[in-house]
């Protein structure tokens, strides 16, 4: 079974789910791991929260509102956190995984694809 590394690597599109969380290390062993362990910081991180570097993460002020405008923001704070601290991926889409027993919950996977260096 391929793994999401595998996909990074071969070039393709490769969607991330943030609801499961990557195995995290101090020491990946591939760019892909370091890549995917990178995007999922920055999207569950709040804005303000790391010191030295305010600006890193996403404003979560979006959090109280109605689902289609936290939606709209969120997607917003993504491209623009992901462009800002990880330059080495490309956004390809940001969908929103739909939870029936919690609907008031916002789970995004996004697509992204490796940057040619």
């Amino acid at each position: 079974m391929r793994d999401r590394t595998d996909a990074l690597r071969e070039g393709e599109d490769m969607t991330i789910d943030f609801k499961t969380p990557p195995q995290l290390t101090l020491f990946p062993e591939t760019q892909e791991q370091e890549i995917i362990q990178n995007l999922y910081c920055i999207i569950n991180t709040e804005l303000g929260t790391v010191p030295l570097l305010r600006d890193y993460g996403l404003d979560m002020s979006y959090m109280h509102m109605p689902t289609q405008e936290a939606k709209a923001l969120m997607i917003a704070a993504i491209s623009d956190a992901v462009s800002r601290y990880e330059p080495r991926v490309s956004i390809e889409n940001i969908n929103f995984d739909d939870d029936a027993e919690h609907p008031e919950q916002l789970h995004p996977s996004v697509g992204v694809k490796i940057n040619e260096e």
